[in-house]
């Protein structure tokens, strides 16, 4: 599915668009992306989610126009 990330520290939001799922990550104790912790952070993806977001829409707001129509 069509997705993208975002780094804050060693946190890593990654967005499927498609689905609309965010998986969160703490890269300094998982590499592999095995356990998703957006559950147990839910401020944390909101705000990261905001960021990619509000990242994407300065740089190519098309794109969020076309994943919309989705």
């Amino acid at each position: 599915y069509p997705h993208s990330a975002i780094l804050k520290g060693n946190m890593k939001l990654i967005k499927f668009w498609k689905t609309g799922k965010k998986e969160l990550y703490d890269l300094s104790k998982d590499l592999g992306e095995l356990q998703d912790l957006s559950n147990q952070f839910p401020e944390l993806t909101r705000d990261l989610e905001e960021k990619l977001e509000a990242y994407i829409q300065t740089k190519n707001p098309e794109l969020l126009k076309k994943i919309n129509k989705q």
